[in-house]
């Protein structure tokens, strides 16, 4: 049941943790593999969905002994879950930083933070997000297919192959590309970055900050169509050497997307550092003195000025915790031109607290929306739309 217009922040928690108290998930619910999106071999698979049903059932069995002391006392059971000092605390900090939020999305997106903050309590096993296994339902034939025809490419990483989705037309994806499945699971089962109300459409300028190995830029590229235009920001060279391999592999595409090699920030112009190895990198504003890569900050709204670009329509945001700074140097963009925005919120708690509460500051009417679009912890992103003029 959502959220009454009226409930606060905490009464509604303690209504989703009560309702949820005794759930126990499978693994299928929640985990890539047990969805049968694994890239191994068949035999391989059997023998992984063998132990995780396995797994299954006699974890099952321990949780039922375990709740049948509390069976028909749901908050004992609940206080016992959230026991630990280090829970109480996370239950604290999470009732203090979701509550401004909470006030300001529709009672769909209040009951949606609920069980955001839920899932972060009590773990994929008792909280499933609303909506989450229709969309699985939907998209897991066609991106199971999919990503079992995934081929060996040079430069792929661990769990990375060359996907064409090209013949899945379900998926509204018509590209190949090199990435992982895990990445992709998110993107094209779960409809990361996509809300009814903030989506890329034709003839829409977009900016993808974090664009990592290109997989958003070329579904955005994909729906902003010819007159579009997508720019990708990626600064670390593994991942952006990857991205225009992808966007070679999809020449109709390829034209609509321009890599920008520069880091999203508030100021324009800091050296910016980077580690990269194997799937991951550290980045820093200090010289480590071992070679690192450099690169440098560029706010948004700089970049608008040095391109003499007309607007932005969207604005999509997943870079690694440094969101608040790059939309504060977007503010100028923000206050022209109100673009579409799509912000990831899930790398610390703050992000819940902050970013909102600096979109409202701004007085410009935006308002939010809330989506989910994996089955842990990460990829909840914040949708915001405002009034906007007409561009010239």
């Amino acid at each position: 049941m959502p959220c009454e217009a009226a409930e606060t922040f905490q009464a509604c928690l303690d209504r989703t943790l009560l309702t949820n108290v005794f759930r126990f998930n499978r693994r299928s619910e929640f985990a890539p593999r047990a969805l049968g999106l694994s890239i191994a071999s068949w035999p391989r698979r059997a023998a992984l969905w063998l132990r995780d049903t396995s797994r299954d059932c006699v974890e099952r069995f321990l949780e039922c002994l375990a709740a049948l002391p509390f069976r028909w006392r749901p908050e004992a059971r609940l206080a016992w879950l959230l026991r630990k000092p280090g829970t109480q605390r996370l239950r604290s900090q999470i009732l203090e930083r979701f509550a401004f939020l909470h006030d300001r999305l529709d009672p769909a997106g209040r009951d949606l933070l609920a069980h955001v903050a839920a899932l972060r309590l009590l773990g994929p096993r008792r909280i499933s997000i609303p909506g989450s296994a229709e969309r699985m339902r939907r998209n897991l034939p066609p991106l199971r297919a999919a990503l079992r025809q995934g081929v060996p490419a040079p430069g792929a990483g661990h769990g990375e192959a060359l996907f064409d989705f090209r013949p899945f037309p379900a998926l509204r994806f018509p590209v190949q590309c090199v990435s992982h499945r895990l990445v992709l699971t998110d993107l094209l089962m779960l409809d990361q970055y996509e809300h009814a109300e903030v989506r890329a459409e034709p003839g829409d300028i977009v900016l993808d900050g974090g664009a990592f190995k290109g997989e958003t830029a070329l579904w955005m590229a994909s729906r902003v169509g010819a007159a579009g235009r997508v720019f990708a920001f990626e600064f670390i060279p593994a991942h952006a050497a990857m991205l225009r391999e992808n966007l070679a592999r999809n020449p109709d595409l390829c034209d609509r997307v321009e890599i920008v090699s520069a880091a999203l920030w508030d100021r324009s112009g800091l050296p910016v550092y980077c580690q990269y190895a194997g799937g991951g990198a550290r980045v820093s504003f200090e010289d480590p003195g071992n070679g690192a890569c450099v690169a440098e900050t560029l706010a948004i709204d700089d970049f608008l000025a040095r391109r003499n670009l007309p607007g932005l329509d969207l604005i999509k945001l997943d870079v690694e915790g440094a969101e608040l700074p790059t939309l504060k140097g977007a503010e100028q963009t923000l206050r022209a031109h109100r673009p579409k925005l799509a912000v990831a919120v899930y790398h610390s708690l703050e992000d819940f607290d902050t970013i909102p509460r600096f979109l409202d500051g701004l007085g410009l009417g935006y308002q939010f929306r809330l989506g989910h679009h994996a089955p842990g912890n990460s990829e909840t992103i914040l949708y915001a739309t405002a009034l906007r003029a007409e561009r010239a």
